[in-house]
C-alpha cells in the first residue's frame, strides 16, 4: 500500500508540474485516499493493542536485528549494511523464482546478479519513457521498502511484483542481451574472480558455489572461442548459439518447476508440511477448557492462541533482560505463560526456553507448571511476577 501511494503521489506531482496544474487538483483525491487508509491502520492497531498483541513492524525496523531485540537500536551504519545485505538476499530469492530452485545461496557473483538483474534494470529504465510510468515508480518504492526491511521472509516479498519484473525483463532483453553477449568475456572473468573470493571467504566449497564458478568458466571458454573464431575481441554470440542457450534454459526451468511442484504436492499429501501453529496445537484444548474470558495468556503466538481459543493473549517479550521482563509482566498482567520448546534455529533470540529461564531467575517460585504437552508447557503466573516491583 505504501509503495502504491508513494508511486501515485509522485506520478501525480510529475504530471501536475508538466501540465502546470494546481497541486491540490492533482493530488487532492490521493490525499483523501491516504487519510482513509491511515484511519484503517489506526483502527487495526487499536484492535491489536486492545487484545494485548503489542509490538509493531515499525519498532522492528528501528532495531539492529528485530530477531534479537536485545542488541539494541540500529545505527546508520547498520541500516546501510542491511540495504547491501538485503540486495544480495533478494537477488538470490529472485533467482529462486526465476529458476524454480527451492533455495539459492546469497552470492554477489551469481548469474542472477550479473546477468538477470541488469536485464530487469534496463527494462525498468525503459518503463520511465511511458506517458504514465506508474509501474516503474511503484517498483522503485516497493524495492526501496524491502531493501530497508529487517525481515527475510523468503520469496514472498518479491511475489507481488514478479509480473512487473517479468515485464521489465521482457522489455529490457532486446536491449540488454546484445550488450551482455559482447561483454560476456569480461563478465565471466568478474564472475570467476568473485566466485573464487566467495568460496574462499566461506571456507566451504558448496555445490551451488562450485556450480556458479563452473558456469562462469564455461561462459569465459565459450565467449573466448567465439571471439577467436570470428577474429574479433568483442562479438555477439551467433543466433544459433543464442537459440540453443535459451532452449536449454527453458528445458531446465520446466524440469525444475515440475520437480518443485511435485515435492510440494507430495509434502501436502504426506502431511509433512509443518504449520506455524503446530507448536501450540497441543495447548489449545487445555486453554479453552481451563481458562476464563478474563484470563490472559502470555505466549510467543498470541494471534494463534486468540484465534483458536478467543482468550486474551499477550506477547511473550523477546528479551532476557530482567528489568524488561518485569516491566512487560507488570503492564500485561498475564494469568498463564505458554512456553514452547524451540530449537536453536528459533526465529527470535533469545529463544522461549532462554526467556523462561530468565523469568525463573528473576521471579523464583512465581511460575507453577499446570499443564505439559509434547511441544510445550503452561505455567500459572503468580502475583509476585506481576506486581511491578522492577527496581531501577
Amino acid at each position: 500500500m505504501l509503495a502504491a501511494l508513494g508511486a501515485s503521489v509522485l506520478q501525480s506531482a510529475v504530471r501536475a508540474r508538466r501540465r502546470q496544474l494546481p497541486w491540490h487538483t492533482a493530488v487532492g483525491g490521493l490525499v483523501a485516499a491516504m487519510l482513509g487508509g491511515l484511519a484503517f491502520v489506526v483502527l487495526w492497531q487499536t484492535w491489536i493493542l486492545h487484545h494485548g498483541m503489542a509490538g509493531s513492524y515499525a519498532a522492528g525496523l528501528a532495531l539492529k536485528d528485530p530477531h534479537v531485540p536485545d542488541e539494541g537500536p540500529a545505527t546508520l551504519a547498520d541500516i546501510v549494511s542491511r540495504v547491501v545485505t538485503n540486495a544480495a538476499t533478494q537477488s538470490a530469492h529472485l533467482g529462486e523464482l526465476a529458476s524454480n530452485v527451492p533455495w539459492l545461496q546469497t552470492m554477489w557473483s551469481s548469474p542472477v546478479v550479473l546477468l538477470l538483474c541488469p536485464i530487469i534494470l534496463m527494462g525498468w529504465a525503459q518503463e520511465f519513457r511511458r506517458a504514465l510510468p506508474v509501474a516503474a515508480w511503484y517498483v522503485l518504492f516497493y524495492v526501496g521498502i524491502i531493501l530497508v526491511w529487517p525481515y527475510n521472509e523468503g520469496t514472498r516479498f518479491l511475489v507481488p511484483i514478479l509480473p512487473l519484473l517479468a515485464m521489465f525483463a521482457v522489455r529490457g532483453a532486446p536491449l540488454a542481451l546484445p550488450r551482455l553477449s559482447r561483454m560476456l568475456p569480461g563478465l565471466s572473468a568478474v564472475g570467476i574472480v568473485g566466485a573464487a573470493i566467495e568460496i574462499h571467504a566461506a571456507d566451504v566449497a558448496s555445490r551451488q558455489r562450485v556450480a556458479v564458478l563452473g558456469f562462469w568458466i564455461m561462459g569465459l571458454v565459450t565467449s573466448t572461442a567465439v571471439a577467436l573464431r570470428s577474429r574479433e575481441r568483442w562479438t555477439s554470440l551467433p543466433k544459433e548459439w543464442r537459440i540453443a542457450f535459451l532452449a536449454t534454459l527453458g528445458a531446465m526451468y520446466g524440469a525444475l518447476g515440475v520437480r518443485a511442484i511435485g515435492q510440494m504436492a507430495w509434502a501436502n499429501v504426506a502431511g509433512t508440511t509443518r504449520q506455524s501453529t503446530e507448536v501450540i496445537r497441543g495447548s489449545l484444548p487445555w486453554i479453552a477448557a481451563n481458562t476464563g474470558p478474563d484470563d490472559r495468556i502470555m505466549t510467543q503466538w498470541p494471534w494463534g492462541v486468540h484465534f483458536y481459543t478467543r482468550r486474551h493473549a499477550v506477547l511473550f517479550p523477546v528479551t532476557a533482560d530482567p528489568h524488561e521482563l518485569c516491566v512487560a509482566l507488570a503492564a500485561s498482567r498475564p494469568t498463564y505463560l505458554l512456553v514452547t520448546d524451540t530449537l536453536t534455529s528459533s526465529y527470535y533470540r533469545p529463544t522461549e526456553t532462554e526467556r523462561f529461564g530468565a523469568l525463573e531467575r528473576t521471579f523464583p517460585g512465581a511460575l507453577h507448571l499446570v499443564f505439559q504437552y509434547g511441544m510445550g508447557r503452561i505455567y500459572r503466573v503468580g502475583a509476585a511476577a506481576t506486581q511491578g516491583h522492577c527496581g531501577g
